[in-house]
């Protein structure tokens, strides 16, 4: 069984306790909608995130506190509308409660955004059918709030490949690499042409797909707030 599998598992056996608390579109459960949550926020050091029901029965998504960049796996849950909470470990006083209406047989990256004080969600709908066998392929988004518009460069050898400059909360179509190879990522900024934060190196392995995303702020007090590349999985 995968570690999705698993969660769905996990997750819909917990529902099963509150599921007549919960506010969702059908109380009989209905098809599964899958979400992955990511910590995009640059000051929240790291955070707790939470599905709950009308008695404030919660169930918590993360195994762990996560960390900027860091993201849980798609887990399952029945479609419908949802109450959610999250609460950065710094900080009891900036609880942020919303809603997200999730439809069944869709995939959704959740990511949390904005400064503590004023958490917010901005959400992209995946679509995992895209999935090349033999190469992988990546997309570029950004999500450092005050960076102004960015773009990334892919480098193998003498072989650039740009993707064209982002604003804040938006993002590239995909494109296609070879898998088993080493390559450089740069974030630069598209006015200056300026190396952005520090270049990283990877490989990516085919049939995968993967986000690449500018995290962090350029008035960040500490290295890991900081500007930076995130490269994360689809799963």
């Amino acid at each position: 069984m995968t570690r999705s599998g698993k969660s769905i598992l996990i997750l819909l056996s917990a529902f099963i306790a509150f599921f007549a608390s919960c506010k969702k579109e059908s109380l009989g459960g209905g098809d599964i909608a899958f979400i992955a949550v990511y910590n995009a926020s640059p000051d929240a050091t790291a955070i707790d995130f939470s599905i709950i029901g009308d008695n404030n029965t919660k169930i918590k998504i993360n195994q762990g506190l996560l960390t900027l960049g860091q993201k849980t796996t798609y887990y399952g849950v029945y479609q419908g509308t949802w109450a959610t909470e999250v609460i950065p470990s710094s900080s009891t006083s900036s609880v942020f409660r919303s809603s997200l209406t999730l439809a069944g047989n869709e995939y959704s990256s959740v990511f949390v955004v904005g400064p503590k004080a004023a958490l917010d969600y901005f959400i992209i709908k995946d679509d995992l059918s895209i999935r090349d066998p033999n190469r992988a392929r990546l997309k570029f988004l950004n999500l450092a709030p005050d960076s102004g518009s960015l773009y990334l460069e892919v480098q193998v050898l003498s072989t650039i490949t740009p993707f064209a400059a982002r604003e804040y909360k938006t993002y590239t179509d995909f494109q296609s690499f070879d898998g088993g190879i080493i390559y450089t990522l740069t974030l630069k900024n598209a006015t200056t042409d300026a190396v952005v934060g520090t270049p990283v190196t990877s490989q990516f392995s085919p049939g995968k797909l993967y986000t690449i995303w500018a995290k962090g702020s350029a008035t960040a007090t500490t290295e890991a707030g900081r500007i930076g590349i995130q490269i994360s999985e689809m799963n």
